[in-house]
């Protein structure tokens, strides 16, 4: 589950992962379609614009029977990761897959304003 930035609501996803990168939480989120038809850009719209209110840094789509070609397009120019069980044949699936994501980055980055107290000299002419 991850609450919806807007509504508040939590949300449910098929598989969350969370981690760190460069000192920031990174969460990768996971949908998964397992129809007999491929996935369709349809499809594809409605999880990226589900993960759009949600903290999701990187989405990676997953159809049993595959995406319809228009369906892999869209899923790349929103920054999606569509995979289909054809894209996991090689010797070392997990490969293929991190291979494929350009870079993750933090959606949402919070910092948090820290005092410290320290003795400085300023040195000038007023």
């Amino acid at each position: 589950m991850l609450r919806d930035r807007v509504t508040g609501q939590e949300r449910e996803v098929d598989v969350v992962i969370t981690t760190e990168a460069a000192g920031h939480p990174v969460i990768v989120s996971v949908e998964a379609s397992s129809t007999r038809r491929p996935a369709t850009v349809e499809w594809v719209d409605r999880m990226t614009g589900k993960h759009a209110h949600l903290p999701t840094d990187k989405l990676v789509l997953v159809s049993e029977a595959g995406f319809a070609a228009s369906a892999y397009e869209s899923a790349e120019a929103k920054g999606a990761l569509a995979i289909a069980p054809e894209d996991l044949a090689s010797e070392d699936p997990a490969f293929s897959v991190v291979n494929r994501l350009p870079s993750i980055w933090p959606k949402t980055v919070s910092l948090v304003p820290e005092r410290r107290e320290s003795s400085c000299i300023v040195r000038g002419r007023i």
